[in-house]
């Protein structure tokens, strides 16, 4: 990518036009990213969305019922794991605009968050029937039934959302979850590299993939090839440049707390209280 201009850079502005209904220069951005990085699955889904015109993307009249504003608002939540306040927002929007499947999506995700489960899965339910064909509903009504341990269900839901989009990531790490837990190791340490395969810098998929290999008595070939992609990503992500964070305008209240009473007489436990003494 340019200098001035990163590669999370890149994503967001094509996601801020695909929302303006620019697809042309959506289009053009994700494959500037996929010309310096031809795995990035985001970049990878962006454009076939583009040009397949999948369920789930915005349509034009979705984008004119939503401002910029506010799919900037609740995205900044998201990113902010401020979850109670992403409920109230997206279900305020929601009950306005229920056909608008991006909403159902944050919805949906505040709920399973804050393990308001059952509330979560109507939401799903719902919008699947309304849209069959979009990966990411899959996506998340898997994870819900990954957390009510219903591991048959979640199963399902991963592959049915891979069957809609074989390039996701996230999809292929959750069935390999899945996979470890019913014992079927041999699929989930294929399904955890097709992950890392998909998405180069998905650390959470190189942890679970490498806390799995530990277990085995065998380490092969493989597992040091792994190690050394690991270790080139880390390298990679500490090379790049911090440019901005993403919050609200509007800021929540802080709130602060102690992790542990034994941080009393702990260094930091010292420092915090100072700092709330102020």
């Amino acid at each position: 990518m340019p200098d001035l201009l990163t590669i999370n850079e890149a994503l967001a502005k094509a996601k801020t036009a695909l929302r303006s209904g620019n697809k042309a220069e959506a289009k053009a951005l994700y494959g500037l990213v996929l010309s310096h990085e031809p795995r990035n699955a985001v970049a990878k889904k962006g454009i076939r969305r583009l040009t397949k015109g999948k369920d789930g993307s915005l349509t034009e009249t979705q984008v004119n019922s939503l401002s910029e504003s506010e799919i900037a608002r609740l995205t900044s939540l998201l990113n902010l794991r401020a979850y109670e306040a992403l409920e109230k927002a997206s279900k305020s929007l929601y009950q306005n605009h229920p056909e608008i499947t991006v909403l159902s999506k944050f919805l949906s995700v505040s709920l399973l968050m804050q393990k308001k489960f059952r509330e979560g899965l109507q939401v799903l339910n719902k919008a699947i029937k309304s849209s069959p064909n979009d990966p990411e509903l899959f996506l998340n009504r898997g994870n819900l039934f990954l957390e009510l341990r219903d591991l048959a269900e979640a199963k399902d839901n991963f592959l049915r959302s891979i069957s809609l989009d074989p390039d996701c990531a996230e999809a292929y790490r959750e069935l390999a979850q899945i996979n470890r837990d019913l014992g079927e190791i041999g699929e989930a340490v294929k399904n955890f590299s097709r992950s890392i395969e998909l998405s180069p810098n998905f650390f959470g998929a190189y942890s679970d993939l490498f806390y799995l290999l530990s277990y085995l008595p065998n380490k092969s070939d493989e597992s040091e090839r792994l190690l050394s992609e690991y270790r080139k990503s880390v390298e990679r992500e500490r090379k790049r440049t911090f440019t901005s964070f993403n919050c609200p305008k509007e800021a929540d209240r802080l709130r602060v707390g102690f992790v542990s009473g034994d941080l009393r007489n702990h260094p930091v436990g010292y420092w915090t209280e100072g700092f709330l003494a102020e």
